[in-house]
Order: C-alpha cells, then sequence, then structure tokens
C-alpha cells in the first residue's frame, strides 16, 4: 500500500500556470517516490485569517483539520502573508488567527495533534518577484511588482515571514526546507533565475517545481521520513 501524503498550500502547491498538473512539485515528487498524493493548494490562500482569507474559510488554519490522513504532512504557505496581509505578523495581546504568528503557531498546534505519528514539513518561500498590495493595504487591492526584500503594507519583508516559520518550527520539532535560504536562485534580483525558474518572478515552472520536488526528497531521504524509494 502507497504512502499517503499531503500537501497544504497556496497557487504554487496547487500549480498555478502550469500546462500539465503532472509538473507540480507535490506530483513529482510522489511519482518520486511511489506516494498517494493529496493536494489542497487554493490559489491566492493565506496561512492567516487575514487579508485575502479573512472572510472566506481558506486560511490554512481554517483546512488543515479537513485533511485526510496521512504518512508524511508537507506545508507551503506564507508567500500570500506577506504579499497580501492586511494585518501585522506579531500580536499586540491577542491570540486572533488574523496576526501571521498566531495563526502559524495554532497550526503546528493542530498539526501536532491531528498528526500525532506522521513527519511533518514546512516548506518556506522563496526569494522572488511577484505582484502584492503592499501600496495598496487593506483598503485596496492596487499592485505594484517588487522584490520580497522591500517591506508590505504592514511593514514586514517576506525574510520576516520565513523566520516566524522557522523559529515555530523549531519549538514543535518539525522538519523545514528553507527554500528561501537553500534554493540555489536568486529570483529576486536575477533576470536570469527568474526566467530559468519562475513563469512570471513568483510562480515556479516546470524547472522551479521539479528543483523544490528534488530538494524535498533529498530531506526525505536524509532524514527517512518516507518509505525506501526516496
Amino acid at each position: 500500500m502507497a504512502e499517503r501524503v499531503v500537501f497544504l498550500g497556496d497557487s504554487i502547491t496547487m500549480g498555478y500556470g502550469l500546462d500539465h498538473v503532472e509538473d507540480r512539485f507535490s506530483t513529482v515528487f510522489c511519482k518520486a517516490t511511489g506516494a498517494e498524493e493529496f493536494n489542497y493548494g487554493i490559489t491566492g490562500t493565506l496561512m492567516a485569517r487575514a487579508g485575502l482569507s479573512k472572510t472566506d474559510g481558506t486560511a490554512f488554519i481554517d483546512r488543515f483539520a479537513a485533511m485526510e490522513e496521512a504518512d508524511l504532512v508537507v506545508m507551503f504557505g506564507a508567500t500570500n502573508d506577506y504579499f497580501w496581509s492586511d494585518t501585522p505578523i506579531v500580536p499586540e495581546n491577542s491570540e486572533d488567527d488574523r496576526y501571521f504568528l498566531n495563526a502559524v503557531r495554532h497550526l503546528c498546534q493542530g498539526l501536532k495533534e491531528k498528526y500525532p505519528k506522521s513527519p511533518i514539513v514546512f516548506i518556506t518561500p522563496y526569494q522572488m518577484r511577484g505582484i502584492g498590495n503592499y501600496l495598496g493595504g487593506k483598503d485596496a487591492l492596487a499592485s505594484n511588482r517588487h522584490n520580497t526584500d522591500q517591506c508590505n503594507f504592514v511593514g514586514s519583508t517576506l525574510a520576516d515571514y520565513v523566520q516566524v516559520l522557522r523559529q515555530i518550527c523549531a519549538e514543535y520539532h518539525f522538519f523545514v526546507l528553507d527554500l528561501f535560504r537553500d534554493l540555489g536562485a536568486d529570483i529576486a534580483h536575477s533576470d536570469t533565475d527568474e526566467a530559468h525558474f519562475t513563469l512570471d518572478g513568483c510562480h515556479p515552472n516546470t524547472a522551479g517545481h521539479k528543483r523544490i520536488a528534488d530538494m524535498l526528497a533529498s530531506l526525505c531521504k536524509e532524514h527517512r521520513l518516507i518509505g525506501e524509494k526516496v
């Protein structure tokens, strides 16, 4: 019986822009490992209940409970929290999941309870270019193309969101595939890397998805997270 892998994510996990769904990283990974794939990627969604995910129940924190049972759990988010959030990362005396730090911590706690015997991997965003509302704010969706080392509407860079992911995953002893540090491409500042690995500076093309799948497989092999085929 094939091992079961669930993927929760946004447009990148969904495979936005690809001509063939078989080319998305989750499918490439599962084909290589002989695993059964359950993909819960929804475009435009945030980990926190903020911005585009604040009213429709599509935030990661709202969706994980309905996922299938799994032998391996993979979370890939925070890109849209950077681009489209209208709420600061760190709360002020609040447990509200509009705040990214709260949402990630509560998500990790929920995953640990739902999957007590399954390894859990968080994939961080990579350094990229893209379209976001860092000038539009909560009352408008006016967007501007920019690098993710610029501050967004709430005054944070993508690196700030990645640091929170690293910190909380360490608290829960979850595995981290750190694409921000280890992708090996400077998509945010290199036109060559942007063209080679992405469709638009943000969403991976076939080569980008293959790179992510290979890196995930290497992490799983190193830590023996999934069967002998890895």
